[in-house]
C-alpha cells in the first residue's frame, strides 16, 4: 500500500549509537504500526478513534480524518471531509496489537479511561454507498485505502480540504496542499483491482474541483470486481510529535522491560500530562502508554520499579485536579506541588497518587525504592509551608529555595517528610536508598550554612557553588553523614548510587581542581581545562573516608549527569561534552564527537583507576545523556535528548523515524559482557551491529521542550544571590550555550 504520510526530514527520535546500524527491513518496518484506539472520551466526541503519529495527531470519525502537524516553524490543523458522506458509518478496529492505552485525567476516578485496545487499522464501513475507507501506518506515516464495492460508484468520493492555505495539481499529477506547518504532498493515486491474487493496474488521477476539493478520475474498470484507490500523502518539511514531549527518566526491571517518564503536551487538551511508556525488552513495542494529569501542566521527572513491575513516578504539578488515589494530600495548595505515583504492573489502575506540597512552589526531581517498596521523592521547596512530620531533621525552610526529601510507603502511607538545606539557595538532583533504608542525597548548594555531619573531608563551602552529599536515617529524623564537595570554582552533583556494601558514588560538574580533593591513584587527578568536567567519587559507608575522586573530560565543556553501579562495583556515568578530546576507549562505539555537544557514556572501575569503556554518543546537533538505569543481565539503558538530524536508527527500534519538537529524547538499550565489565573488549562495535540481537537499540519520542524540569545552569548564576525556581529548570541546547 502506498498511501502515507511520510515525513521527509525530521529532528532525528530513533537513534543509535555511531552510525553503525543497518537501514531496517521491511519485517522490522512493519513492526512500527501507527496505533489506533477508540476514543472513550480521551479526545473530541466527533472522533470515533485516535492515533499519535510521528508529528502528527490524527482523529478518525464519520465525516473524514482530522491531522494535527507541528513543525518548527508553525503547526496545523488539517482536516480532511468527505464531502458528501453517509452519516453513521460504522467504525471497527482490525488487527489487534499487544499494547494498551490509559488516561488519568483530573481527580473523578469514573473518568479516568484505563487498558484502551490498540488496533493497526481502522475500517470505516459505508462512508459511501458500497464505498469503505481503511486506515492504517506506521509512527512517520499515515495511509488510508477507499474501497470500492463491485457495481458502487467511485464518482461519490470527494475530499474536502480545510487548514490549508493553498491547494493545486502539478504535471505530473501531484496534489500540493500548503500549510503553516509545511507542505503536504498527495501523490498521484494509485488505483488498481486485485484479479486471482494479482493487481492490475487502473488508470486514475485526481480532479481539482474548487478551491478545496478534490474528486478521483477512474478510467474503464471490471465494475464486477471491487477496486482500490490508493492516495499517496508525503510530508516536506520538518516535524516533530504533534506538539512537544519530553523524556526525563529511564527504569529497568529484571525482565529485561524498560520504563521511561516525561512530559507530553500532544494531549487533546493542549496542556502537559505526565507520560509512563512500558516498553518490550527486544523494544519493538509498547506494553502500555499511560499519560497522567489535570487542567494545567504536569511533568514526570523520576521514575522507579519494584520487583513486581509496578512503576513509581514522581515529578511536578500545576493542576489543581491531578488524579489522586489513597493520597496523603489531595489537594495541590501552591503554584506547583510535587507527586508522587504508583502505577501497577498493567499500567492500568492508579494504586495510589498524592500532592506533597505547600503554598508556593515544590518541585519533584527524582525518586528511588527501598528493599521493602517503600519510595523516596526528592526535590526542591520555596513554600514555607512543606509538609514535614513532627522529628522530622528540618522542619522549616531555612531561606529561599530548600531541597526536601519524603518516604512513603509501598502504599503511599506517609513516613517521613523533611527539609534540607540552609540560608541560601540549595537544590537536590539524585537520591539513592542502601539496603538499610538510609537515603543518600545529592545536588548543589549556594549556603554556607547548608547542614554538615561527620564530614572529615570538607566543613565549608570552597566556591561560590558547591556539590553536597547528605546520609538521612531510615526515619528522616538525623544526618548520618553530609558533606561540602567542590573546589574553588562551581560545582554540582547530578546522580548518587549505591552498592550492596554501602559505598557511595557521586558524579557531577565543576569547574576546578583547585581545592578539591583528590586522592591519588585515580585515573585523572587532574583537572583538564575548558569551562568543566566530569567529576566521579566513591565515599566509604557512613562517608567516613573518601576512597577516590577522578575527574574526565577534556579543554571543552563536559557535565556529569546520571550514575548507576553493579553488584561487582563497576561504576557507570553519563553526561554530555563539546570537547573533540573527551577519553574515549579504542572500542569506542563512536570515537569522535559528531557535533555541537555529545552525549558521552563512561565506565570506570571501583578503584576508580581504570576506565574500562569509553563512548561518544550523538550527531550533528547537540546531545546530551540525562538518566541511565542498569539490571542484573548487563543491560545498561540511557536517556537523554538530541537536536541531531542525522543520528541513525537502530533495527527493531520500537518507532523508527523523526519525532520533533525543539529537540528529541533518545533511549538506548546497550547489552554488555557481562553484569560487570571485564575489561575494555567487554563492548565492542560489533556487538551493536548483530542483526540477531537487540544488544543496542535505540528509541524515543520527541522529548525536551523548554518548559522540560533539570538542572541547575553552573555556568550562568548571580553568584550566591536568590535564585527563582524557573532558573532550575532544564532548556535544551541553543548552539553551544546550554541552560540546564
Amino acid at each position: 500500500m502506498k498511501n502515507f504520510l511520510r515525513i521527509t526530514h525530521g529532528v532525528a527520535m530513533m537513534v543509535t549509537a555511531g552510525g553503525l546500524f543497518a537501514e531496517p527491513s521491511a519485517d522490522r518496518l512493519a513492526r512500527m504500526q501507527l496505533s489506533f484506539e477508540p476514543n472513550r472520551g480521551q479526545a473530541a466526541p466527533d472522533a470515533e478513534f485516535v492515533a499519535r503519529g510521528t508529528g502528527y495527531y490524527v482523529a478518525l470519525g464519520s465525516q473524514g480524518s482530522r491531522m494535527l502537524l507541528r513543525s518548527n516553524g508553525g503547526s496545523a490543523d488539517v482536516r480532511t471531509t468527505l464531502a458528501g458522506a453517509e452519516r453513521g458509518a460504522k467504525f471497527t478496529g482490525e488487527e489487534g496489537l499487544p499494547g494498551h492505552s490509559s488516561y488519568f485525567r483530573g481527580q473523578d476516578q469514573a473518568k479516568w479511561i484505563t487498558g484502551l485496545p490498540n488496533y493497526a487499522r481502522v475500517r470505516a464501513s459505508g462512508v459511501y454507498p458500497g464505498i469503505d475507507v481503511v486506515y492504517y501506518g506506521n509512527q512517520s506515516r499515515l495511509e488510508y485505502d477507499f474501497v470500492v464495492a463491485p457495481g458502487a460508484d467511485s464518482g461519490r468520493i470527494r475530499l474536502h480540504f480545510d487548514g490549508v492555505t493553498s491547494l493545486a495539481k502539478d504535471a505530473s499529477g501531484d496534489l500540493h496542499l500548503k500549510t503553516a506547518a509545511g507542505e503536504l504532498t498527495q501523490h498521484k493515486p494509485e488505483v488498481y483491482q486485485t484479479v486471482k491474487g494479482v493487481r492490475r493496474p487502473v488508470e486514475g488521477e485526481f480532479r481539482v474541483a474548487g478551491a478545496r476539493d478534490v474528486t478521483f478520475k477512474v478510467g474503464p474498470y471490471d465494475r464486477s470486481l471491487p477496486l482500490t484507490i490508493d492516495p499517496v500523502l508525503v510530508y516536506s518539511s520538518f516535524l516533530g510529535g504533534s506538539d512537544l514531549d519530553s523524556g526525563n527518566a529511564v527504569a529497568a526491571d529484571n525482565a529485561g522491560y524498560m520504563y521511561v517518564t516525561g512530559t507530553t503536551f500532544s494531549t487533546p487538551q493542549g496542556d502537559a500530562d505526565a507520560l509512563v511508556r512500558k516498553i518490550s525488552p527486544d523494544g519493538t513495542s509498547f506494553v502500555y502508554i499511560a499519560d497522567i494529569g489535570g487542567a494545567d501542566n504536569d511533568y514526570g521527572n523520576g521514575i522507579a520499579v519494584d520487583a513486581n513491575g509496578s512503576a513509581f513516578v514522581g515529578g511536578r504539578t500545576g493542576s489543581l485536579d491531578f488524579p489522586v488515589a489513597a493520597a496523603f494530600q489531595k489537594q495541590n495548595y501552591g503554584v506547583n506541588n510535587a507527586y508522587v505515583l504508583k502505577l501497577d504492573p498493567a499500567g492500568t489502575t492508579l494504586l495510589f497518587s498524592t500532592y506533597i506540597g505547600g503554598g508556593n512552589d515544590d518541585r519533584g526531581y527524582a525518586v528511588a525504592l527501598d528493599t521493602q517498596g517503600s519510595v523516596y521523592l526528592t526535590g526542591i521547596s520555596t513554600s514555607t509551608d512543606f509538609p514535614t512530620n513532627d522529628g522530622a531533621f528540618q522542619r522549616n525552610n531555612r531561606g529561599g529555595i530548600d531541597a526536601f526529601v519524603a518516604k512513603f510507603g509501598f502504599d503511599g502511607t506517609a513516613i517521613y517528610s523533611t527539609l534540607l538545606g540552609g540560608g541560601s539557595d540549595d537544590r537536590a538532583n539524585g537520591i539513592a536508598v542502601d539496603l538499610k533504608g538510609n537515603a543518600y542525597v545529592v545536588g548543589e548548594t549556594f549556603s554556607d550554612s547548608f547542614p554538615q555531619a561527620n564530614a572529615p573531608f570538607q566543613h565549608s563551602r570552597h566556591g561560590s557553588l558547591d556539590a553536597f552529599i547528605t546520609e538521612l536515617n531510615p526515619d528522616g529524623s538525623q544526618l548520618v553523614f553530609s558533606t561540602f564537595s567542590g573546589g574553588s570554582g562551581d560545582d554540582s552533583a547530578g546522580g548518587v548510587a549505591v552498592d550492596l556494601a554501602g559505598n557511595v558514588y557521586v558524579v557531577g560538574s565543576t569547574t576546578t581542581d583547585k581545592g578539591f580533593d583528590v586522592p591519588n591513584r585515580s585515573y585523572n587527578t587532574s583537572y583538564n581545562g575548558g569551562s568543566s568536567d566530569i567529576f566521579v567519587s566513591k565515599y566509604s559507608p557512613g562517608g567516613q573516608s573518601l576512597a577516590w575522586t577522578t575527574f574526565l573530560g577534556s579543554h571543552g565543556g563536559d557535565y556529569g549527569n546520571a550514575i548507576t553501579v553493579d553488584a561487582n562495583g563497576t561504576v557507570y556515568v553519563a553526561g554530555d561534552t563539546d570537547s573533540n578530546q573527551y577519553p574515549v576507549t579504542r572500542d569506542a562505539v563512536q570515537g569522535n564527537r559528531g557535533g555541537g555537544v555529545d552525549a558521552v557514556f563512561s565506565v570506570l572501575d571501583t578503584n576508580g583507576q581504570n576506565l574500562l569503556y569509553s563512548t561518544f554518543y550523538g550527531g550533528s546537533g547537540d546531545d546530551s545523556a540525562v538518566g541511565l538505569a542498569t539490571n542484573r543481565y548487563g543491560e545498561v539503558f540511557l536517556t537523554g535528548s538530541t537536536t541531531s538530524p542525522d543520528l541513525p536508527i537502530s533495527q527493531g527500534a520500537v518507532q523508527q523515524l523523526p519525532g520533533g519538537g525543539s529537540s528529541d529524547a533518545f533511549l538506548a538499550k546497550i547489552g554488555l559482557a557481562g553484569s560487570s565489565i571485564p575489561g575494555t573488549d567487554a563492548v565492542r562495535p560489533a556487538d551493536f551491529m548483530t542483526p540477531t540481537s537487540s544488544s543496542a537499540s535505540i528509541f524515543g519520542r520527541g522529548m525536551t521542550p523548554p518548559e522540560t524540569e533539570g538542572r541547575f545552569d553552573r555556568r550562568v548564576h548571580t553568584g550566591g544571590a536568590a535564585i527563582a525556581p524557573d532558573r532550575f529548570e532544564r532548556m535544551g541546547r541553543v548552539g553551544a550555550t546550554a541552560i540546564r
